[in-house]
């Protein structure tokens, strides 16, 4: 039975006349009393009685009415489901963050693209960037955020902001009263990272810093997270260095100062499946893309 029948079906049981309900559907009265006849051809039964003035709905027709109008609105209602989620505008986005970068861009990102897509469901996964690749690959996130350029063969990767970076050390240091600092300045200084994700990253950026300062300047690495890591900071084990997304956290005795060349930062990226068909995840996106060049997110459609 098609929908055209349908729909020409519940045109007429409202109307009550063949002629009027075809005006109104813009088709000629012979369209939908050929209709009206497939479909009791197919039911087995009449379901309008006609007479001079009209027709009216059998018993077979009255209790057909109602399962034809609840089909025709659970129908439409699907259609329109559809129709958002192909183009973006409804539907499900798993997004992968972990902490240390959980503010600034990816901040501004997701709260952008939910007042634009208010019909996207989102979930959120916090955890570290391997864990989180892993889980991409897994088709269990759509997307996830990660420090550095990424370069991964079977993950699309693409590099969207960059921050400038900040020296953390405690405030009792000889070098908290600077207003900015250069990496020269710290050749014989004690820097500490963590064995967790992004600190491995961390670690790779100092050493690019830090290489032509001297052997006295030293890189040690702890099994602590993020925040024990600034505490350790704090009391003085040595100095570190936070995205600027991070500096507006604060923590016991620690201040952060800019350092190095200011246009030096570092750069963060994106990974997603390339075999993942997800429109709200390419209207995500678009959104970053957006924001990355400045431009203002793209209309909804």
């Amino acid at each position: 039975m098609e929908l055209s029948d349908l729909r020409s079906f519940v045109d007429v049981a409202e109307t009550l006349n063949i002629r009027r309900a075809a005006t109104a559907a813009g088709v000629r009265p012979s369209t939908l009393s050929r209709r009206i006849a497939r479909i009791e051809g197919e039911l087995g039964v009449s379901v309008f009685e006609r007479h001079a003035s009209g027709v009216r709905l059998t018993r077979a027709g009255r209790d057909f009415f109602d399962t034809a109008s609840n089909a025709i609105r659970d129908i439409e209602f699907g259609l329109r489901r559809a129709r958002a989620a192909s183009n973006g505008a409804s539907g499900h986005l798993r997004i992968g963050i972990f902490a240390s970068i959980a503010s600034g861009f990816p901040h501004e990102a997701i709260r952008l693209f939910r007042s634009h897509y208010s019909g996207v469901e989102i979930d959120v996964a916090e955890g570290e960037p391997n864990a989180l690749l892993r889980r991409i690959r897994e088709r269990k996130l759509d997307i996830a955020f990660v420090t550095g350029d990424c370069d991964l063969r079977d993950l699309d990767c693409e590099t969207l902001w960059r921050e400038a970076v900040a020296l953390a050390l405690a405030s009792d240091h000889p070098a908290a009263d600077e207003e900015w600092l250069q990496w020269s300045e710290l050749r014989e200084e004690r820097f500490i990272v963590s064995l967790q994700e992004p600190g491995p990253e961390i670690h790779d950026w100092l050493v690019a810093r830090l290489g032509g300062l001297g052997e006295r300047t030293r890189i040690v690495r702890y099994a602590v997270a993020r925040e024990t890591l600034f505490v350790l900071v704090g009391l003085g084990f040595g100095l570190s260095v936070v995205s600027q997304a991070g500096v507006g956290v604060a923590y016991p005795n620690v201040v952060f100062r800019p350092v190095g060349d200011p246009d030096d930062t570092l750069p963060f990226s994106v990974a997603w499946s390339p075999d993942r068909d997800n429109p709200a995840l390419r209207r995500f996106l678009s959104v970053m893309r957006a924001m990355a060049s400045g431009r203002p997110p793209p209309p909804v459609n």
